[in-house]
């Protein structure tokens, strides 16, 4: 009888010396703990590198050509930073069978926020998931909706 999975004469020590579990092919011969810090510190050093190299290559090129800029391009320049400064990122949830602050089972038992999202029973309250969305403004439309605007007609002056 014969196994595919990985047995105790198959296994091969983490690749780490300091580690004692077992690694695996997958992962270069570490062990999955070991693997992921392994990753870890490898994106780092390439986050790390990447900044101070873009650096130097924008101080090089400002060195060597020194573009002329006017007014009106520096303005336009500021006007659509600004626009995209307005345009915010809408959230979206995933699965809605998890409470979206806390990632928790909820089901069908969720409550489901004026904001859109599904919350649990702890965080269905606006103030404890920080709900963007506008209470006063929705509360303001409605009345508006509901009671007309009464004006008096105007008296004629002799």
């Amino acid at each position: 009888m014969s196994t595919t999975g990985n047995s105790a004469q198959d296994a091969k020590p983490c690749a780490n010396p300091d580690c004692t579990f077992h690694g695996h092919e997958i992962y270069g011969d570490y062990c999955s703990l070991c693997f992921k810090t392994r990753k870890a510190q490898e994106n780092e050093q390439l986050l790390q590198s990447t900044p101070a190299e873009k650096k130097e290559e924008e101080q090089l090129k400002e060195l060597v050509e020194q573009p002329k800029v006017d007014e009106q391009s520096k303005k336009e320049a500021s006007d659509e930073e600004k626009k995209n400064d307005e345009t915010p990122v809408k959230r979206v949830q995933k699965n809605r069978k998890r409470c979206f602050e806390c990632r928790k089972k909820v089901g069908y038992t969720g409550i489901e926020c004026r904001c859109g999202f599904v919350f649990c029973g702890v965080h269905r309250y606006p103030k404890s998931h920080n709900c963007d969305f506008d209470f006063k403004a929705q509360a303001k439309k409605s009345l508006e909706a509901a009671n007309q605007k009464v004006e008096a007609e105007k008296v004629e002056r002799f």
